[in-house]
């Protein structure tokens, strides 16, 4: 297993036992040897064979980084295999019989080793480097070109610039089996009866036609050749899961080989005699004109790490929540919930569970942790808080309480505390936004599903008012889906959003201003326009929600001192009033008429904008904006009409908390 290079805290994990059952196995990547008697496989990171009979496995590599895909050549001395040892996957290739890995290609790109050639004097691999010049598909790494490298290494050749995966070359060398690749679909997406569901192709060496062999509305992958006029594949036709078919390259004598019910077939490969081999749920299996035999695998050697293994876990921290009161900030690493306390540094782990937690916060009180959690068959919510009422912080405490929040057949994720920490706002079902009392458990609709379609995780943007009443949210008001504008709509469902963006153009991730007379958010309706769905620039807008909040936004330098000396004087007649009440928001009467004309540009200049946020006295705005390489940090003086920029990060993605 690759070794971890990290850099904030520690988790022990545990590994697998070296000697696992059927239901343990996971093996990857099975390829069945030209004469049918050794299967090579991966297995946590290393290349294995084994007797197709099955029996102890032995390793051909045992490296710190990650080795997989390996490719036998036809006459069965060589393997080729990709491994991340310089970086990214490129390919190698060592003796069957075991012995010193050579590295073939040097690209930055991901290569994965596909095939031989027929005399066994290249590999056939796939990378994403760089298109012909006669190609009009857009460039990008998920759309692969095909290349051949020589055994001796050197300048690799293009055999085709058409976007493919799973090739192999006929028998006779003149033509290739391929799976087309359409779009950025995951290779490992199942049921997708879509335009994007791919196909089995054959490519003409001699005449460079391409025909299309497979027609079903689903998926067909992993094309394998029988002889020059029969191949095999995998397709969910019929039984709706990942089998072995048969078919002649015009269509005929079409028919399913495999009968699984329940997970797909993956990674198939044929020996010269007519044996196949593919891993299933993990096991490997083999099959020659009969039920498919499950190939036993004993693992016998040691694993490379300990059982209980230390992991640095910077780096790999994908979101992070900061306590109330500062001294500790909640995280997410490696899909489990962490804390770490601010001043000293010292951090424990607040899950430790086989399913991902995400979305981590801290409720007002400082003892309670929100997240959303993978327990059995759904997303749920769930809270862990510190048990013992003399323990002040997670990072120290002994007991801690974790209690579900919400659970129910349906995803419920993304979950956010209101202000007054009464209530949490969440996702269900991917598109409907709910609110649940958290001490009643009482759930309402606050936006309906009708307003919205998640195409992915966390694409719908949604935020609490400071009066624990109010929410916004991105949505798409009049059925226009994938071009959001802002909505407002009280969280109790009473009504219906109302548009406060009203642009034609995408408007999205909204956030209320602290003093919660003002929605931020971004807009693309001044920058670069994304007609074609890409290179969309932003700019930070702003509705004032009344006439007030606006005209405090536009004072001049001169007015806004004048402004804040009669409030210093006001809050000091306050202070002598006796009258100490809880310091609770108010519910904020928004002004709906010509608010449009209460909507202002806060940035100067559209880019690829990240999180913006606008100090509560509205003198300055900071966001994230990238017009080289990565995020840099900018701030805008709103009364000095002055743009800078105040860090130089280059960050591939940066987000603040105030």
């Amino acid at each position: 297993m690759p070794s971890a290079k990290y850099t904030l805290c520690a988790l022990a994990v545990l590994t697998a036992q070296a000697h696992a059952s059927k239901s343990e196995e996971w093996f990857l990547h099975s390829s069945i040897s030209p004469n049918g008697k050794q299967i090579a496989f991966s297995y946590k990171g290393d290349i294995y064979t084994v007797p197709a009979k099955g029996g102890t496995a032995r390793p051909l590599t045992l490296h710190s980084d990650w080795d997989g895909h390996p490719v036998w050549s036809n006459d069965g001395k060589h393997i080729a295999f990709a491994s991340d040892r310089n970086g990214n996957l490129d390919v190698y290739l060592m003796p069957s019989s075991g012995g010193k890995a050579k590295r073939l290609t040097y690209h930055s790109a991901n290569d994965v080793p596909q095939d031989f050639a027929k005399n066994d004097k290249a590999v056939l691999f796939t990378s994403a480097r760089q298109d012909s010049k006669d190609s009009t598909i857009f460039p990008t790494a998920r759309l692969t070109e095909s290349y051949t490298v020589s055994l001796n290494g050197g300048t690799p050749k293009m055999l085709s610039t058409i976007p493919a995966s799973e090739l192999q070359f006929s028998p006779d060398g003149k033509k290739v089996l391929y799976r087309d690749e359409k779009a950025y679909e995951n290779e490992f997406r199942k049921h997708d009866v879509s335009a994007f569901a791919r196909d089995v192709w054959l490519q003409d060496l001699v005449s460079g036609k391409h025909t299309q062999l497979t027609t079903f509305a689903g998926g067909d992958h992993n094309p394998v050749w029988a002889d020059n006029n029969t191949y095999y594949y995998t397709s969910e036709e019929k039984s709706g899961a990942f089998n072995i078919w048969r078919a002649d390259l015009d269509g005929d004598n079409k028919k399913q080989i495999t009968d699984f019910k329940q997970f797909p077939v993956r990674s198939l490969s044929i020996s010269d005699n007519g044996t196949l081999a593919f891993v299933h749920h993990g096991s490997v299996y083999t099959s020659k004109g009969g039920k498919p035999k499950h190939v036993k695998i004993n693992i016998a050697n040691d694993v490379q790490e300990d059982d209980m293994m230390p992991t640095m876990l910077g780096g790999k921290i994908t979101e992070y929540s900061v306590s109330p009161d500062g001294k500790e900030v909640a995280f997410v690493a490696r899909g489990e919930v962490f804390v770490a306390s601010t001043e000293f540094g010292t951090t424990r782990a607040i899950t430790n569970t086989p399913q991902q937690e995400r979305s981590v916060s801290f409720h007002k009180d400082d003892r309670t942790l929100l997240y959303a959690a993978e327990r059995g068959n759904s997303w749920g919510l769930y809270e862990t808080s510190i048990a013992d009422e003399s323990e002040p912080y997670f990072f120290a405490a002994t007991k801690l309480k974790e209690e579900v929040v919400h659970q129910v057949d349906t995803d419920s994720f993304q979950p956010i505390y209101s202000p007054d920490g009464k209530k949490i706002a969440f996702l269900s079902a991917r598109d409907e936004i709910q609110v649940i009392d958290r001490e009643s458990k009482k759930v309402n609709v606050a936006l309906g599903k009708e307003h919205n379609y998640s195409y992915a995780d966390g694409d719908i943007t949604f935020a609490w008012a400071p009066d624990s009443y109010w929410m916004t949210a991105d949505f798409a008001p009049r059925s226009r889906l994938f071009v959001t504008n802002i909505g407002v709509f009280p969280s109790d469902g009473s009504q219906q959003p109302r548009d406060i963006s009203l642009s034609g153009y995408n408007d999205t991730s909204p956030s209320w201003h602290a003093d919660g007379e003002a929605v931020l958010w971004a807009s693309a309706r001044y920058g670069q326009r994304d007609h074609g769905s890409w290179g969309r620039e932003f700019d930070v807008m702003a509705a004032f929600l009344t006439q007030d909040s606006y005209d405090r936004f536009r004072f001049s330098k001169e007015e806004y001192a004048l402004h804040k000396e009669l409030e210093k004087k006001a809050s000091k007649t306050e202070k002598q009033d006796d009258k100490s009440t809880e310091d609770k928001a108010e519910k904020l009467e928004i002004e709906w008429d010509n608010i449009e004309q209460r909507t202002a540009r806060l940035t100067v200049h559209a880019s690829d904008l990240g999180q913006a946020y606008l100090t509560k006295d509205t003198k300055a705005l900071y966001y994230f904006a990238r017009f080289e390489k990565g995020y840099d940090l900018w701030r805008h003086s709103i009364r000095d009409r002055k743009t800078e920029l105040v860090a130089k990060l280059n960050a591939r993605r940066a987000s603040m908390t105030f």
